[in-house]
């Protein structure tokens, strides 16, 4: 709460400095500063959101920078995912790969529906080291079978389902 009300103050002083009828910074505000400006100008303290959305904004000015996306990051897979991979329980948004569901080595097309973001564990040594299977059509229709084939477990879109051991 103090970060959010230190940056809720300096927001404050931003937004008080330029007259009420002057033209506002030349690069154009961030919407923080739109949000305390406004309330300036009703007469108002600026808001404890607009604190807070100052302080996300520096964090994705800080962190979130185009150097740190990963390779590929125009792909429409990556695009279409979120950024995160697909494969049930997975929270890596580092090292993502393409996966064919349907392998191209076994007809399997380059179609957006025939291909799924996994990160590179998953992938290499999930789907390709017999440890994960996935079918279906992405980004929705997929089917999961997580572990070892005679005991895997299945899931469909991040929930666990009753169904029989699949292997290839």
């Amino acid at each position: 709460m103090t970060a959010i009300e230190a940056a809720r103050a300096a927001l404050e002083e931003i937004a008080a400095s330029a007259p009420w009828d002057a033209p506002w910074q030349k690069d154009g505000p961030t919407p923080a500063e739109w949000g305390a400006r406004i309330a300036f100008v009703r007469g108002r303290r600026a808001p404890m959101w607009a604190g807070l959305l100052a302080l996300l904004e520096e964090f994705v000015g800080t962190w979130d920078t185009d150097a740190g996306a990963p390779e590929g990051r125009d792909d429409r897979i990556f695009i279409r995912d979120g950024w995160r991979r697909m494969a049930p329980g997975c929270t890596s948004r580092r090292h993502l790969e393409d996966h064919h569901v349907r392998y191209r080595s076994r007809g399997g097309s380059s179609a957006l529906h025939n291909r799924v973001s996994l990160c590179r564990f998953h992938h290499q040594r999930g789907e390709h080291g017999d440890l994960m299977v996935v079918r279906g059509a992405a980004p929705l229709g997929l089917a999961w079978m997580l572990g070892r084939v005679d005991i895997a477990v299945p899931y469909r879109n991040e929930m666990r389902t009753q169904g029989a051991h699949g292997g290839r």
